[in-house]
């Protein structure tokens, strides 16, 4: 893999682009990643790395920074990725929810405003668990895969307002972590420093004047499968290039070649997994740029659009899993050792491929009916 300079905490903050900066934190991920896994949650110097290159709050403007739109998410997730991919989905995840905060003028000075760097999670399942009480509402709910959470200051919710809030509709505010309980749960196969834990709230009172009303849930947010697709496309990226340095150095066990790299048959492993993350790269590319002409020209995405997104995100997802088990391939049986930062990988790109926002079969499904249901001319369509 390309070697990284390590940046020191005063020249981090110097390099304006963020994904220069991601790439700074590589080192430091490289070594921590194991010891992040073995713990459940990212460890300090991983923390200290990110905090140093002010990557816990990509989706809010700094003082003297702008926010990084989607298109520099993407490439700072992807970038984190090729070290650690849990890493990688919590920044990204931190990135979506900080973004979010910022948008809304009720939460940026309480969540936002302190100057502390908040970190900011979030969940996308509603609770309905919400009552009126003189001067706002009291909220309990318990939120599943929390990214982040053990790290996370803030966590953003959606509520289901009480029907003598008629025609508010859905609504979303911020929970301070401290008034909330982690619950430990997460034990999924990949991704096992990104303490996606239980959140559980017990009537925690919200002030009117911390809520924000009407707002959209129309089911699959495009922006919310940024972070897992670029975590990876960024993943792929990164067992590729290893698999590419394996090969060249390694002989191949029972063959004649010198090295694996003189087999036409890892040549072709190898290939595969490159047009399969070119293809990545490309969807996700499309992805990001049509989610920030959006912000910038103000307008919502069509349905069309939004179904293109969807569309784009799912399938980046599932080729740049198809070019880690081309990877797996080429790499053979040393590929599966716990040792080998293949394995990790394998298991953490199996996990976020199964995030909802990413699910390719259900992309699949959903474009197909976007496709059946529309009378116009095919040259015509968002494709």
């Amino acid at each position: 893999m390309t070697a990284s300079v390590p940046l020191s905490p005063l020249a981090a903050q110097h390099i304006a682009d963020p994904v220069e900066r991601a790439r700074g934190t590589l080192p430091v991920l490289r070594a921590h990643a194991p010891a992040a896994e073995h713990n459940g949650r990212l460890t300090a110097p991983i923390l200290n790395a990110l905090t140093s290159a002010k990557l816990l709050q990509l989706g809010a403007a700094g003082a003297r920074d702008a926010a990084a739109d989607c298109a520099a998410i993407v490439d700072a997730v992807s970038a984190l990725a090729e070290a650690d991919a849990s890493t990688a989905w919590v920044v990204g995840s931190f990135a979506y929810a900080t973004a979010q905060a910022a948008a809304a003028p009720e939460v940026h000075g309480r969540v936002l405003g302190s100057g502390k760097g908040s970190i900011v999670t979030f969940s996308p399942s509603p609770t309905r668990e919400v009552r009126r009480v003189p001067g706002g509402f009291r909220v309990s709910g318990r939120w599943n895969a929390v990214p982040g959470s053990a790290h996370a200051d803030w966590l953003g919710v959606l509520l289901v307002l009480p029907d003598d809030e008629e025609g508010r509709g859905v609504a979303r505010t911020h929970l301070a972590m401290t008034e909330l309980t982690r619950h430990r749960t997460w034990t999924a196969t990949g991704l096992r420093a990104a303490s996606a834990d239980t959140v559980e709230a017990d009537e925690v009172f919200v002030a009117d004047e911390e809520v924000q009303c009407g707002v959209e849930n129309r089911g699959h947010d495009p922006a919310l499968a940024i972070a897992p697709a670029a975590a990876v496309v960024g993943a792929a990226a990164g067992a590729l290039e290893g698999a590419i340095v394996a090969a060249r150095t390694r002989p191949w066990a029972g063959t004649r070649y010198r090295t694996a790299a003189e087999s036409a048959t890892i040549q072709g492993k190898l290939s595969d997994a490159a047009m399969h993350l070119s293809s990545a790269r490309l969807r996700l590319a499309r992805a990001a740029s049509t989610l920030d002409g959006s912000a910038r020209s103000g307008r919502p995405m069509t349905s069309a659009v939004r179904t293109r997104c969807r569309i784009d995100t799912g399938w980046a997802t599932a080729d740049g899993v198809a070019a880690v088990e081309a990877v797996m391939g080429a790499i053979g049986a040393e590929a599966v050792a716990e040792s080998a930062p293949f394995e990790r990988c394998w298991r953490d790109v199996q996990t976020l491929s199964r995030h909802g926002a990413v699910d390719p079969l259900t992309a699949r499904e959903a474009y197909g009916r976007f496709l059946v249901s529309h009378e116009a001319p095919l040259a015509e369509l968002p494709l």
